[in-house]
C-alpha cells in the first residue's frame, strides 16, 4: 500500500478545505509614490480579490517566534490561512470580507508539500 496522495486525493483535500473558509480578503500591496516636494506617502495597490481563508488566534510558537504575545498594547494579531500560492508578502495589507483591516507581520512557508494552505500573521489596523 502506497503512503503517497494521488492526484485526486490531494484535490479531493483542497476541495474540502476551501468549502470549510468562511470569509474571501482582499490583498493590497505598499506602493511608495514621492511627490515632487520629495515627501513619500504609502500607497496600495491590489493584488488579489475574493480570496478564501480562515482567521484564527495564533499559536503560542508563532507567538514566542515573534517575540510577543496576541496582544501588544492594542495591537491584536490573527493566524490568517490562505489556500497555498497566494501571493502575499510581509507588509502587504488585506481587508477581510467583514471589513477588518490588516497588516501582513509574517507569512509563513509550508511545513510540508502536503501542507494545502498557506498561512501568515497579521495585525489589526486601527
Amino acid at each position: 500500500m502506497s503512503t503517497v496522495l494521488s492526484a485526486i486525493d490531494i484535490a479531493k483535500c483542497q476541495g474540502t478545505m476551501l468549502s470549510a473558509m468562511d470569509m474571501t480578503l482582499t490583498i493590497s500591496r505598499i506602493t511608495p509614490t514621492t511627490s515632487a516636494w520629495g515627501t513619500t506617502s504609502e500607497g496600495f495597490t491590489t493584488i488579489a480579490t475574493g480570496v478564501k481563508c480562515l482567521v484564527s488566534d495564533p499559536n503560542d510558537g508563532e507567538m514566542n517566534e515573534q517575540g510577543q504575545s496576541g496582544i501588544v498594547g492594542i495591537e491584536q494579531q490573527w493566524d490568517v490561512w490562505v489556500p497555498n500560492g497566494t501571493n502575499v508578502l510581509t507588509n502587504d495589507r488585506v481587508t477581510l470580507s467583514n471589513g477588518t483591516v490588516m497588516r501582513v507581520q509574517s507569512v509563513h512557508t509550508p511545513r510540508t508539500t502536503y501542507f494545502m494552505l498557506d498561512s501568515f500573521l497579521a495585525s489589526v489596523v486601527r
